[in-house]
C-alpha cells in the first residue's frame, strides 16, 4: 500500500513536471525567460541575497535598490520562502544567473499543480477530477501569475487549504505550522486570501476559538515575518 502511494505521488509529480516542460518549451529551446518584474526586480533580489550570504551576512538590507532599503520588510523578496532557500543552495554549483528566477517561477507553478491535484483528490477521491483541476490551474497560472510576486501567493493556496483542512480536523501546533509554511512564499495578503477562500469550503465553526487563533497566528507569522513593520 505504501509503495503504491509513493509511486502515485511520483507519477503525479513527474507528470506535472513534464507538462510544464512542454508549456514552457521556449525556455529550453530558445532561452526565453519570464520577463517584466521577474528580470528587473525579483532576479536582482535573489542575487543580492546570495551575495550577502557569500559574505557571511543575512540579507536583511539591499544596498543596490531604491538607495538601499530593508529587504526584510519586503515580502516580495521572499526571505522566508523555502523556494528561495533552495535557490540559494543551487547558486553554489550553478551561479547566480537568470536561471534563478526562471527556476523560481517554474517551481511555483509546479507546486500549484501538485497542490491543486492533492487538494482535489482529498475532497473527491478521484485522480481524474484532480487532473482536470490541475490542468485548469496550469492554464490560469501560465497566463498570468508567473511574472508577478503579487500573484504568487495564489499558487500556494491549494496547499494552504489542504493544510488548513487538516488543522480544522485535528488542531495541533504542528498542523498550524504547516498552515504557516503554505503562505510563506507570498505577499502580505496571503493569510487573508487563504482564510477568505477557506470560509467557503471549511466548517470553521467546528474549530474552538483558541484553535482558530492558532491557525491565524501561524499563518500570519509565516508571511508577516517577511513583511516587517512596513
Amino acid at each position: 500500500m505504501r509503495k503504491r502511494v509513493v509511486l502515485t505521488i511520483g507519477a503525479v509529480a513527474a507528470g506535472y513536471a513534464l507538462l510544464l516542460t512542454a508549456l514552457f518549451w521556449r525556455v529550453w529551446l530558445r532561452g526565453q525567460m519570464s520577463g517584466w518584474d521577474c528580470v528587473v526586480e525579483y532576479w536582482p533580489d535573489l542575487v543580492s541575497q546570495i551575495h550577502a550570504l557569500r559574505h557571511g551576512e543575512w540579507p536583511m538590507w539591499n544596498p543596490y535598490a531604491l538607495g538601499g532599503y530593508p529587504m526584510l520588510a519586503d515580502p516580495q523578496a521572499g526571505l522566508f520562502s523555502p523556494v528561495n532557500w533552495l535557490l540559494w543552495l543551487g547558486s553554489v554549483p550553478f551561479g547566480d544567473g537568470a536561471w534563478l528566477i526562471q527556476a523560481k517561477v517554474l517551481l511555483g507553478l509546479w507546486a500549484a499543480l501538485g497542490g491543486m491535484h492533492a487538494w482535489t483528490w482529498r475532497r473527491t477521491g478521484s485522480h481524474a477530477a484532480a487532473v482536470v483541476a490541475a490542468l485548469v490551474t496550469s492554464w490560469a497560472a501560465a497566463a498570468g501569475p508567473q511574472n508577478s510576486a503579487l500573484l504568487w501567493p495564489m499558487l500556494y493556496l491549494p496547499w494552504g487549504l489542504l493544510a488548513l483542512e487538516r488543522f480544522v480536523a485535528h488542531p495541533s501546533a504542528r498542523r498550524g505550522t504547516a498552515v504557516s509554511g503554505a503562505v510563506a512564499d507570498g505577499h502580505r495578503r496571503a493569510p487573508a486570501e487563504l482564510l477568505l477562500r477557506a470560509g467557503g469550503v471549511l466548517p470553521l465553526r467546528r474549530v474552538p476559538g483558541a484553535g482558530v487563533a492558532v491557525a491565524v497566528a501561524a499563518g500570519g507569522v509565516g508571511d508577516g515575518a517577511a513583511m516587517g513593520p512596513g
